[in-house]
C-alpha cells in the first residue's frame, strides 16, 4: 500500500514538470515563446507578400467581447485597403470607419506583431500554409484580466474581381 502511493506521488510530480517544462515561459495555452511566434509571423507575411491578391474578400469573426462578437463579417479589400465592411448573414453595410475593427491580412499580421511586441500573455496563431494569412489567432494580452483577450478567425478568403470602369 505505501509503495502505491509514493508510486501515485511519483506520477503526479512527473505530470507536473512536464506541465511545466512543455509550457515554458509562454503562459498556460502551449505558445512558442517571442522567438517562435515571430519567426512564424515573419514566414506567414512573406508567403502572404507573394500570395496577396490584388483585390480579395474573406468573411473573418471576430472573438471578443464587443459589438458583433462572434459573427461573420465580411470584408472587402482592394490594393491592400478595406474598401467595404458587411455582415454575412444580412448584408448590412458596416461603417467603413470601422475598418480598424475588421483589418485586411496586413492588419491582422500587425495586431500580432503589435501582441507580440506586447510580450502579451498569450498568443496563439495559424496561418494558411501557402498563402500565409492568419487561418485563426487568439490573444490574451494579460494573465489575470477579463475581457481583454481578442481572436480572429478567417472563415473564407478568396480573391475578387473589381470591376473599376465608372
Amino acid at each position: 500500500m505505501g509503495m502505491m502511493i509514493v508510486h501515485k506521488l511519483g506520477i503526479r510530480i512527473v505530470a507536473l514538470f512536464a506541465v511545466i517544462f512543455l509550457n515554458g515561459c509562454g503562459g498556460l495555452f502551449g505558445t512558442l515563446g517571442q522567438a517562435g511566434l515571430q519567426n512564424e509571423l515573419d514566414a506567414a507575411r512573406e508567403n502572404w507578400s507573394v500570395a496577396e491578391p490584388a483585390a480579395y474578400l474573406m468573411t473573418v469573426r471576430r472573438n471578443c467581447f464587443c459589438p458583433l462578437g462572434g459573427a461573420r463579417v465580411d470584408v472587402l479589400v482592394s490594393s491592400g485597403q478595406v474598401t467595404e465592411v458587411s455582415r454575412n448573414d444580412t448584408g448590412e453595410a458596416i461603417d467603413i470607419s470601422e475598418g480598424s475593427f475588421y483589418p485586411s491580412v496586413d492588419g491582422l499580421h500587425d495586431i500580432l506583431q503589435d501582441a507580440i511586441d506586447r510580450g502579451a500573455h498569450s498568443i496563439t496563431a495559424s496561418y494558411h500554409e501557402t498563402m500565409g494569412y492568419p487561418v485563426s489567432f487568439y490573444i490574451d494580452y494579460w494573465e489575470n484580466a477579463v475581457d481583454e483577450e481578442l481572436g480572429f478567425e478567417i472563415v473564407e478568403l478568396h480573391e475578387v474581381q473589381i470591376d473599376s470602369s465608372p
